[in-house]
């Protein structure tokens, strides 16, 4: 079954330094590549694929791809600027966007997944201006920008506004820009009835292709379009490009070599190869023998896409994070530590029965458990006292980028072994309190540089039991007693 809604593809190549006769370098290309799909009162079924499917095309013709799935308003501006601030390096740059767009009396906007439009003014504040994008690669000065948007074009929203354009607007190419759209402007596009929207399904296919010009690639894709759709989506271009762009080089030219660019971070050094791994730096702190490692700075994608196993509407959009230095505790804070602070501290299974101090769990050596969240706060602040550092809890952020160990992987099965950065156990064994307050919609807020959460709920996030790193739990407060594995923590120390 066919549903219409408004498919949009934006391509701009800005080419302003190139002379109509030469040919603009291709050694460095840079992407920006966004999907948004669960829009709460129009969801769509194609983006996040469409997103995701662009974005391992792009690494394999050498882009250095930032990717954002279900993206908010915040997150989409942040990415934006990230964008912009790369593209001033120089190079190619491109900027892919799929989910919901629409006009405003002329004025395009793509639509963010936390938007709650409910009259036509709303729009201007809550979604991305097109135009905003278009100004950002401009003012960069690089040599092509290709800035590609994907978005099904049906207005969800317009039903009670006064003016209800359908389609996006016409917008005029400036010198050295393409523009190119799923459909004509103010034209409705199919969606697709696959895995991908119909135009970026030929799009894809046509970049596969050694040796088109683009001009020649979408002169293509509009014909596998127009086929597809019996003639009822027509992709148009607006163009004063002054120079040649290949997606992938013809015969006889190496392509670059693909990359992967960090958010909030300059693009990354090649990998080293696994037999030179990341040096280890611990600390002993000497009032409890605790061990502490540095954990780098570094960005990460935060939060787990959809169709993750396991997967809770708490744990997305997934997001690029940046965290500063740090150092963690090597283990979660054992019985033995604790009780240097509480030395009557039991580990109990079950409520108000001092049999159990002889259970297993109570041994000095395993992690403390069924503690609130203020006993751990209290800890911390105790082991401040003694005048080695300041200690606290980690953020959720910093948790989670701890466990992922700059690997990427979102399972980790517990094991005696350490991960790359040096830490143990950080699955498995304990939930673990985060010093954020829990929120479930946190990750549509978080800012991109060591963010973290503070409100004020009766709950906060635990982390780790479980082999998913990106689970999330909400515990009360003063829960450590609710479940046996629950109310454990380690520590950061900031020297």
């Amino acid at each position: 079954m066919r549903r219409f809604a408004f498919p949009l593809l934006i391509l701009f190549m800005a080419l302003a330094l190139a002379s109509p006769a030469q040919a603009v370098p291709q050694d460095r290309r840079v992407a920006l590549v966004i999907g948004n799909a669960a829009y709460p009162t129009a969801p769509l079924k194609n983006p996040v694929n469409d997103a995701r499917d662009m974005a391992a095309e792009l690494r394999g013709l050498g882009f250095e791809v930032i990717l954002r799935e279900n993206a908010s308003l915040r997150q989409m501006e942040d990415a934006v600027d990230l964008f912009w601030q790369s593209l001033r390096k120089g190079g190619t740059g491109l900027f892919f966007f799929a989910g919901h767009g629409l006009q405003v009396k002329g004025v395009n906007y793509l639509v963010p997944v936390d938007a709650r439009i409910s009259v036509e003014q709303d729009v201007k504040s809550l979604c991305l201006d097109a135009n905003r994008v278009l100004g950002r690669m401009d003012n960069a000065g690089n040599a092509l920008n290709l800035v590609i948007l994907d978005a099904c074009r049906n207005n969800p929203f317009a039903r009670s506004w006064r003016s209800a354009d359908q389609g996006l607007a016409k917008m005029d190419a400036p010198t050295g820009t393409l523009i190119a759209y799923a459909t004509a402007p103010d034209s409705v596009a199919a969606d697709g009835a696959g895995r991908n929207g119909v135009y970026t399904q030929h799009l894809l296919r046509q970049m596969k292709r050694p040796g088109l010009k683009v001009e020649d690639l979408l002169k293509q894709v509009r014909i596998g379009v127009l086929n597809d759709t019996a003639k009822k989506q027509t992709p148009w271009e607006s163009s004063s490009l002054t120079g040649d762009f290949y997606f992938r080089p013809g015969a006889g030219a190496e392509a670059p070599k693909p990359q992967q660019l960090a958010l909030g971070a300059a693009p990354k050094e090649a990998p080293k190869p696994p037999s030179a791994p990341r040096p280890i730096e611990t600390w002993r702190e000497p009032t409890t023998g605790m061990e502490f490692v540095r954990v780098p700075a570094g960005c990460y994608e935060m939060g787990s896409p959809p169709d993750e196993p396991g997967y809770t509407e708490f744990e997305g959009p997934v997001h690029e994070v940046c965290i500063s230095e740090f150092w963690l505790g090597k283990y979660p804070v054992t019985n033995g530590e604790y009780r240097l602070f509480k030395p009557r501290h039991i580990t109990k299974r079950k409520l108000d029965d001092e049999k159990e101090k002889d259970n297993p769990m109570n041994a000095d050596s395993l992690p403390v458990a069924r503690l609130g969240w203020g006993s751990a706060k209290e800890y911390a602040g105790w082991l401040t006292g003694k005048g080695t550092g300041k200690y606290r809890l980690p953020t959720e952020a910093e948790w989670e980028y701890a466990a992922r160990a700059d690997t990427g992987e979102s399972i980790l099965r517990a094991s005696n072994a350490p991960n790359a950065f040096g830490l143990h156990d950080m699955t498995g064994k304990v939930w673990q309190w985060c010093e954020d307050s829990w929120d479930r919609y946190a990750y549509t807020r978080h800012s991109r540089q060591d963010p973290i959460t503070m409100n004020e709920s009766d709950f906060n996030p635990s982390r780790g039991y479980k082999e998913r790193i990106a689970e999330r739990f909400a515990t009360p407060l003063g829960g450590g007693d609710m479940f046996p594995r629950v109310g454990g923590f380690r520590l950061v120390r900031l020297p």
